[in-house]
């Protein structure tokens, strides 16, 4: 066991978001308006994650 997957986000259409993309993230959704600057702009915020790691195939139960 170990770390299988990483999950970030940042600001849409910002150097960063090229750059996780470059790295192999996808993009599993997009948050209208969820990143507000303190003077008051709005962005999108763009999660991202990408899997480190195959798992066994099997389910976890807990």
């Amino acid at each position: 066991m170990g770390v299988e997957l990483l999950a970030t986000s940042c600001r849409a259409g910002t150097t960063a978001e090229t750059v996780y993309r470059r790295l192999g993230f996808a993009e599993y959704g997009r948050l209208p308006g969820g990143i507000k600057e303190a003077w008051g702009r709005v962005f999108d915020e763009v999660l991202l994650y990408k899997v480190l790691a195959q798992g066994s195939g099997q389910e976890v139960t807990r």
